[in-house]
């Protein structure tokens, strides 16, 4: 959960500065328009990145934190793979190589989280002390 937090705010604060064109061509990315749909959404990772952050050391909150996290990372893999496959992207070859990365990060960080989302608690809300139980986290 902490590696898809320190993730998110890497690519939340890339969003942000969504205006700033000389990174993006750097980086061979194509520029949303308008801009502050792009920040907005950067804004929204970066507090999504703190709670992943927290999650781990709150058991009542991860399995649900656990789950959106799932979802929301399996969403995006499969949006950034329908822009991948039907090659409408129009970046060169560096930039398809960091968006299949990217791809590649977000099932990984969607089959872990779902993985923790469906580990069990005990009656009082914590985590049962045998390693089959123990958030992966």
């Amino acid at each position: 959960m902490r590696a898809d937090a320190v993730f998110d705010l890497a690519l939340g604060l890339l969003f942000l500065v969504a205006t700033w064109g000389g990174l993006y061509d750097l980086l061979r990315l194509p520029i949303a328009q308008p801009e502050i749909f792009t920040q907005a959404g950067g804004a929204v990772l970066i507090g999504f990145a703190y709670l992943l952050s927290q999650a781990p050391d709150e058991p009542g909150l991860l399995r649900p934190i656990a789950t959106g996290a799932a979802i929301a990372n399996g969403l995006g893999a499969f949006v950034i793979l329908v822009w991948l496959v039907t090659g409408k992207l129009g970046i060169g070859s560096a930039g398809t190589v960091l968006f299949v990365i990217v791809l590649l990060v977000l099932i990984a960080f969607a089959f872990f989280q779902y993985r923790i989302s469906r580990l069990a608690t005990t009656t009082t809300g914590t985590w049962a002390h045998d390693d089959e139980t123990r958030p992966l986290a």
